[in-house]
């Protein structure tokens, strides 16, 4: 039997963007560099072009290396077509040849796809030929965002049932996630539960190089959750009403939908868009400064599906800087956090009660500091990357051992 520390992974996806970008980013390069550290040959393999030509985006190289894991852009580049027919076309040479490295000489394949069912099934196919397994990494619901009509509601029941089966198990984020998947796989497919994971001492690094900025207030994520960045604005200005030295930062990208144009337009109607900074989207390698500089950092999260299956990655990042966190108790956060000595818990939809947690971190500065300290070493026994790696390795592991031993008996029984 192959031993964890021998195994040669590929992570796989066309969820994700490298060597920048957002949560699902994080993700794969955490399991990527925790592997690694556990001694598996890991590469990362990008099978769809994520950029548009003209962005002022860091993501340009077909191919380099992040954290010491080598990573490839399978149709040759990071850059969309301009046209449809060339980014599917890139789609599909992408898949083709991510296929054709599965089944060239892995032991396990770790799939991130939202939507997609050509990549897991042609992944998976490619896998067993090579005596490979394949697993998907899991941070949401599938289909979470999509519209909920009758036919997309049938079209997703169908999809899952279908796409899941391809995989041998399922690396869940949650504990919601794992009872889902528990319940949608085929027979046989086992879960391992992994939540957010976080470099603590890249993190702790930062802090230590860096001061608090009086009042400053910042929020890290995309602007794309509907609801939860006008619910900050909100209650920044209730804030802001109060003390005239608070600013809020917030860091992220719209992805082109013209989301920060709208919530420009709401802090200038709240009268706090001279305190307010969009600052967007900034390398990965600044994200530890950044966060560093704050005096409080904030995740507002509604109430719903979305945030009851997941449990976001920038959270982890947050507690890691020993900086004190508001944050919303949704799904998994109560789980492991706690109201006032690991962070700020706030009940989801109690603006007021956000506000209120927000005007004590600013007023009781060193209360807060102690609160954000014994939020790191939360994070460093629960969500460090280094933790983690070994055990994503020994399912790995196990899941191939279990793979061969049903082969073995197959052909001992033909």
């Amino acid at each position: 039997m192959r031993e964890p520390r021998d195994l040669r992974v590929l992570v796989v996806g066309d969820a994700f963007s490298l060597p920048d970008g957002e949560g699902a980013t994080a993700r794969v390069r955490a399991v990527a560099r925790g592997l690694s550290a556990a001694g598996c040959h890991v590469k990362i393999l990008i099978t769809s072009p994520s950029e548009r030509p003209d962005s002022r985006t860091s993501n340009r190289d077909g191919s380099g290396v992040v954290d010491g894991v080598p990573f490839e852009y399978t149709p040759g580049t990071p850059l969309l077509s301009r046209s449809f027919w060339g980014r599917r076309g890139a789609e599909v040479v992408g898949v083709v040849r991510a296929s054709l490295s599965a089944a060239r000489g892995c032991d396990a394949v770790v799939v991130y796809t939202t939507t997609s069912a050509f990549l897991p099934l042609a992944l998976s196919v490619s896998a067993r030929l090579g005596g490979a397994v394949t697993v998907k990494d899991a941070s949401e619901l599938p289909f979470v965002y999509a519209s909920d009509t009758r036919l997309r509601r049938r079209y997703h029941k169908w999809h899952v049932a279908a796409v899941q089966r391809a995989y041998d198990g399922t690396i869940v984020i949650s504990a919601y996630l794992d009872e889902y998947f528990t319940r949608v796989s085929r027979r046989g497919a086992v879960n391992l539960l992994v939540p957010i994971l976080v470099d603590v001492d890249e993190y702790e690094r930062a802090s230590a190089a860096a001061s608090p900025e009086p009042g400053m207030v910042l929020y890290a994520g995309s602007l794309g959750h509907v609801g939860e960045l006008e619910t900050l604005l909100r209650v920044f200005a209730g804030v802001a009403s109060r003390r005239r030295d608070a600013r809020l930062t917030v860091l992220g990208d719209d992805m082109g939908t013209g989301r920060r144009g709208e919530l420009e337009r709401t802090a200038r109607a709240l009268n706090i868009d001279s305190m307010v900074e969009f600052a967007g989207l900034i390398p990965r390698c600044d994200m530890p400064d950044r966060l560093a500089r704050a005096s409080v950092l904030v995740l507002p999260r509604a109430a719903g599906a979305f945030s009851t299956a997941g449990l976001p990655t920038k959270l982890a990042e947050y507690l890691a800087t020993g900086r004190p966190v508001v944050v919303t108790a949704v799904g998994d956060i109560p789980r492991y956090l706690r109201d006032g000595q690991d962070a700020f818990l706030v009940p989801p939809g109690d603006e007021e009660a956000f506000r209120s947690r927000l005007e004590y971190v600013l007023e009781h500065p060193e209360a807060a500091t102690a609160v954000g300290l014994q939020g790191r070493d939360l994070a460093r026994r629960e969500f460090d990357y280094a933790i983690h790696g070994p055990r994503i390795a020994r399912f790995l592991a196990d899941l191939r051992s279990t793979r061969a031993g049903r082969v073995d008996t197959m052909r001992g029984t033909s």
